[in-house]
């Protein structure tokens, strides 16, 4: 028996195109995730919700932490947390981040 991530589960359950549609994404965008084995790196900088909303959909039967399991790659992650700090830095003073 193979294993099946959690990512394709989900598209198993709801189907590609209305797993992309209820995300607000491309289907395209929902294949290069399961291309990379992984949620895109801005589901750990929590600037999208995209595996809560996979949860939802999914009825828990797919779970947030489950699709998260798989971290980004180290130079990935650093960017993240840049990203995140940069966000976090603009916020407190009051600017929008590049």
């Amino acid at each position: 028996m193979s294993h099946i991530s959690p990512l394709e589960k989900a598209v198993q359950l709801v189907g590609l195109r209305p797993l992309a549609a209820g995300l607000g994404i491309t289907y395209v965008a929902v294949r290069k995730w399961q291309s990379k084995g992984r949620m895109p790196r801005t589901e750990w900088t929590g600037e999208t919700g995209y595996s809560a909303k996979i949860q939802e959909m999914t009825a828990g039967a797919v779970t947030k932490e489950s699709l998260l399991a798989s971290w980004p790659a180290a130079d990935e992650q650093q960017q993240a947390t840049e990203r995140a700090e940069s966000l976090a830095l603009a916020a407190a003073h009051g600017v929008e981040a590049r």
